[in-house]
């Protein structure tokens, strides 16, 4: 009678177990995400984000961020939201999709232009070079010099053979926390060049910034 007893006991903690994981998988599979709960809701629209009545346009894909704040939303289309570390948050917003990070205005912020750009810093990239970085050229009157080349008149059809190709940062004078990326060419029968990636616009400059790599 008492194995019989102890049977029937072990049986019902048995079953009551097995109830209590399945009731836990329903509660975790499907309960919603507490946490999408806890950010506000942004809205895409073609090339524009609204967060309630106020509207963020996008900027070009090379415009780039030094550090991310915190996440503080999510689209309707589930992508991350993020603050940009000493940015406003109500103008300045950076949207993670697929990995890659789109910067967004608000339609109150001047639109940034390559050309007649402040730049404080230009910062030239190389994997080879020690922490990736070949040079840092914060000299005043050089920095000039090669971004003077940005205009109108040293448009040019970018070369179809390039010798060096390296990723080239300006970072924003007005906006310390952001840079554009743009790519140095250089080939040896027509010389250095500057490329924007997003438009194709590429720039024949001088031996300036050669010059410091």
């Amino acid at each position: 009678m008492k194995k019989i007893t102890t049977k029937k006991a072990v049986l019902c903690v048995g079953a009551f177990l097995l109830v209590a994981i399945c009731a836990i998988m329903i509660i975790v599979l499907f309960k919603p995400h507490a946490n999408e709960n806890e950010y506000d809701k942004y809205i895409i629209v073609q090339e524009s984000i609204y967060w309630g009545d106020k509207a963020f346009n996008r900027q070009q894909s090379n415009l780039a961020s030094i550090t991310l704040g915190e996440q503080i939303g999510i689209t309707d289309e589930k992508q991350q939201v993020y603050s940009i570390e000493g940015m406003d948050r109500e103008s300045w917003i950076c949207v993670r999709v697929d990995g890659l990070e789109y910067i967004y205005t608000s339609v109150e912020v001047q639109a940034l232009s390559l050309e007649n750009l402040a730049v404080s810093m230009i910062q030239v990239k190389d994997e080879s070079s020690l922490g990736g970085v070949q040079a840092r050229i914060t000299d005043t009157e050089v920095i000039n010099s090669i971004v003077g080349y940005i205009a109108d008149e040293n448009l040019v059809i970018p070369p179809e053979s390039v010798s060096v190709v390296k990723q080239v940062n300006l970072y924003i004078e007005e906006y310390p926390e952001l840079y554009y990326i743009l790519y140095y060419l250089h080939n040896d029968t027509d010389g250095c060049f500057l490329l924007n990636p997003v438009t194709n616009e590429a720039w024949k400059i001088g031996h300036e910034l050669m010059m410091q790599l």
